[in-house]
């Protein structure tokens, strides 16, 4: 975050407050009440969707209008009630979420997850060996294409829109070549 004045007086200090929307009961906690720092470092679980609020407050002690934003974090390659059927193994890959994928090329090789929680997104790779997949959300089914020229990490390969939290089905079937699969993004994930 930055800024320099608020209603034209220099700034004195940031106030930094983080929500867990993934817990039951979302609740504001600040961070830091009066820092001059314009960042910070946040130890976020894996799996959870936070929004963040600051405040700015001048040398005359008025605060300004507060700035929110939104960040899911996405789980690793073993989400919570997360079922793979046999033939994926979990490898390291350098530059990869966590530094790990879990990864197939054993056509019908499958994974489930039943989650209550809003919109999803799988992080995965693409890459020369890169294969097909079908991802199947909520009863609908889409095939997504992983091959590329060159290795592609942490890209969001597939994307699935909720407008409010739910409960979601979400199937990955390996159809043939290699799926990479670093993790799991869900907005405000309760279970």
């Amino acid at each position: 975050w930055s800024a320099t004045t608020t209603g034209g007086t220099p700034l004195a200090s940031y106030r930094v407050q983080v929500r867990d929307l993934s817990s039951k009961r979302p609740v504001w906690r600040t961070l830091d009440s009066a820092t001059s720092r314009t960042g910070l470092t946040f130890r976020a679980g894996l799996g959870h969707t936070y929004t963040f609020m600051v405040t700015a407050t001048n040398q005359a002690g008025v605060p300004s209008a507060p700035a929110t934003t939104t960040t899911v974090v996405p789980s690793g390659v073993r989400p919570a009630r997360g079922h793979y059927s046999a033939g994926w193994r979990v490898g390291r890959v350098p530059g990869a979420w966590q530094g790990r994928a879990i990864v197939s090329a054993s056509r019908g090789a499958s994974f489930q997850l039943r989650y209550v929680g809003g919109s999803l997104a799988i992080i995965g790779e693409s890459s020369p060996a890169g294969g097909v997949a079908r991802v199947t959300f909520d009863g609908r089914t889409r095939t997504i294409h992983l091959h590329a020229t060159s290795q592609h990490i942490r890209r969001v390969i597939f994307r699935a829109s909720v407008r409010r939290s739910r409960v979601n089905h979400v199937t990955v079937r390996v159809l043939r070549g290699t799926v990479a699969v670093e993790g799991y993004a869900i907005t405000a994930r309760r279970r």
